[in-house]
């Protein structure tokens, strides 16, 4: 009996876990990004490591930054619009976007080949979540 309490226990925890990892959703947002010609998912997905590796060198020697998709935001306006469309990147794991979250937050300031940039937390892809907070000098976290 005391052994079938356990693994229930178990279980239990491990179907939380699984619910919270889903609630979190391990979506990054990037904002301000400018965009290129021809850009795919290879050269958005390379973007994304530049700037990584330029802002937080210890998470790409520390973690396996592993990306499920990532995409831009889809075109809403004209085509002349000045503004860069957001990438929004999923990762395979919730803990990787919280790491980098939390290492923008401590340096403040994020910038991809010296201009600055803004992450923010996605709840799903290509849908901005109209609850959005700043937290920080070019962070937003909803």
């Amino acid at each position: 009996e005391e052994k079938s309490r356990e693994r229930k226990g178990k279980r239990n925890e491990q179907s939380l876990q699984e619910i919270w990892d889903y609630v979190k959703t391990p979506n990054l947002h990037l904002i301000g990004v400018p965009e290129s010609e021809g850009e795919n998912g290879t050269k958005l997905e390379n973007t994304l490591q530049d700037i990584i590796q330029e802002n937080f060198p210890n998470l790409v020697r520390q973690a396996n930054i592993q990306i499920q998709e990532i995409q831009r935001t889809p075109q809403r306006y004209s085509s002349r619009r000045t503004t860069p469309r957001h990438i929004i990147a999923r990762f395979t794991k919730v803990e990787m976007k919280e790491k980098i979250l939390r290492a923008a937050r401590e340096k403040g300031r994020v910038t991809h080949k010296g201009k600055g940039s803004h992450q923010t937390n996605s709840r799903s892809l290509g849908r901005n979540s109209p609850s959005q907070k700043r937290v920080g000098a070019n962070i937003q976290h909803s």
